[in-house]
């Protein structure tokens, strides 16, 4: 990731309306899903913007490639151990009951070998909850900007999952209900915009909207407990690793 993407991340993570409401459906799952007193490892931990939630199901690691994005997280007195680890070539020589990816394995060239090495730092049963971009066809500046390699599809996503040895227990579209809003803007960016709205998506805000688009945005977690949706901006998944 382009550090000045980065910059806009720390900056604007506790209060943009995409981060508020994303973290308001990951916290519904996390109540589902992950058991308490749980160990739990954040890959790709970033701004750390999932401890707060993620420690009340247990103890919470984060790992970073970034010796300075850690520092930066220290110096906001976080007091989650981080490892300096990057996939796939994460080796802590240790296991954990969940493993989360958040945004990550798009980042990852070989993401099969990544599937595989978190499989590797979970124990039998463990579970792994990720979110990633959806369809190849919005492809955008912004995701060369992020240093994505991938966009996926379900299909491609679940046999992906499969053959790192998981089997799925939840896997949907999400950010549904804004599909047709953000599918508009991302190709208006890539015709005939192109060269006037800016390039990061977190670039664009609503103003007097802001709380709308999070409410919208947020309320898909009352049927993301109960279903999934047949399309959406990005995807979520729960699976589990099998017993080896």
């Amino acid at each position: 990731m382009e550090q000045a993407l980065y910059r806009q991340f720390e900056e604007i993570r506790a209060d943009h309306w995409w981060f508020r409401g994303r973290l308001k459906i990951l916290k519904s799952i996390f109540k589902k899903f992950i058991p308490l007193s749980s160990e739990i490892l954040d890959v790709g931990c970033g701004t750390g913007s999932y401890f707060n939630i993620l420690d009340k199901f247990g103890k919470v690691y984060g790992t970073e490639s970034s010796p300075k994005v850690i520092d930066d997280l220290r110096s906001r007195n976080i007091k989650n151990e981080i490892f300096i680890a990057e996939l796939p070539k994460m080796n802590l020589g240790r296991k954990f009951d969940c493993v989360t990816a958040f945004e990550i394995l798009e980042h990852v060239e070989d993401d099969q070998a990544a599937f595989r090495n978190i499989g590797d730092h979970l124990k039998n049963s463990g579970l792994l909850i990720g979110t990633v971009p959806a369809y190849r066809w919005l492809w955008s500046k912004h995701d060369d900007l992020a240093h994505h390699y991938h966009r996926y599809t379900k299909k491609e996503l679940s046999a992906k999952l499969k053959a790192a040895g998981f089997s799925i227990k939840k896997i949907s579209y999400y950010n549904t209900f804004l599909f047709p809003i953000a599918v508009t803007v991302r190709l208006l960016k890539k015709t005939l915009l192109k060269n006037v709205l800016p390039i990061s998506d977190f670039s664009v805000r609503g103003g007097a909207l802001d709380f709308l688009w999070e409410k919208t945005f947020a309320f898909e977690r009352y049927f993301l407990k109960f279903l999934n949706f047949p399309f959406g901006f990005s995807l979520i998944f729960v699976a589990y690793k099998n017993r080896v």
